[in-house]
């Protein structure tokens, strides 16, 4: 059995953005399994009345009541608390998706790329960005890390999309500890990119990760001159719509009539 999940805070729109991203999911995705939501108990029943949650085998809650300060940080960190699904063993392979991605080709493509290495946390990378930036983790890294990220040419990875077994669930709460220690401590500077910098500093450190999702998404789903079903048809299985931080109408938008042009198909 396999499991995806998503994290719902913040915005009630993006409900009818992860309402979007599910009905791909099973529609183009071929998924059945379950699905687990982070959210919050304020957010829990408004996800419930999703139809789409029918063709799913279980649908389970992981509920986090969101903090009241920096809200599009928290709600976007939240993700890293998977490690608190007190269930997560029954799963062979898990899988994040941010709810602004769409789903057009079979996601068991990606499930098989984590059984091939179960003990990697599955990630794909951003071309041309290296982490020692410091919206990316550059701010935490030694010298000596440094030098190593720059000679080795190591880049960033994407925190909204990425797949891993139970067997990395410690990394989870690792980073966790992290971000925890650098908010009790007055440390926590708010990056552009959210929690990103700690996946990627402690993903690094933790050396357990690999690359193999990066040829199989598209982060330019927001741009008019994307075709979704050209994308479909060279093997891409997500399509991510990474506007603006706390845009879910603009999303929205962008993603209901490429999700339209791939019912047409007959994928």
């Amino acid at each position: 059995m396999n499991l995806v999940f998503y994290t719902v805070f913040f915005d009630k729109n993006y409900i009818k953005v992860v309402d979007l991203s599910l009905k791909s999911l099973t529609l183009q995705g071929h998924y059945k399994d379950d699905i687990l939501f982070i959210t919050s108990e304020e957010f829990k029943p408004l996800l419930q009345q999703l139809s789409v949650l029918r063709f799913f085998n279980n649908v389970k809650f992981l509920i986090i009541e969101p903090r009241t300060i920096d809200q599009t940080f928290y709600g976007s960190y939240n993700k890293l608390q998977i490690y608190r699904f007190t269930e997560i063993d029954q799963y062979s392979n898990i899988l994040f998706l941010d709810s602004d991605m769409l789903i057009c080709n079979d996601v068991n493509t990606l499930f098989g790329l984590i059984e091939r290495n179960p003990q990697d946390v599955h990630v794909s990378s951003e071309a041309g960005s290296l982490i020692t930036s410091l919206d990316h983790g550059g701010g935490y890294l030694t010298p000596e890390e440094r030098k190593y990220v720059i000679d080795n040419s190591v880049t960033t990875m994407n925190g909204g999309f990425f797949g891993f077994t139970p067997q990395r669930i410690s990394f989870f709460k690792r980073t966790v500890d992290h971000v925890e220690d650098e908010i009790s401590n007055k440390r926590l500077y708010r990056h552009a990119c959210l929690e990103q910098p700690f996946f990627n500093i402690n993903l690094f450190r933790d050396g357990h990760y690999c690359h193999d999702f990066t040829k199989l998404i598209n982060h330019d789903g927001a741009r008019n001159n994307q075709n979704i079903l050209d994308l479909k048809q060279k093997g891409i299985i997500v399509v991510h719509y990474c506007g603006g931080i706390g845009d879910p109408n603009g999303k929205y938008s962008c993603m209901v009539n490429d999700f339209n042009r791939l019912i047409k198909t007959n994928g």
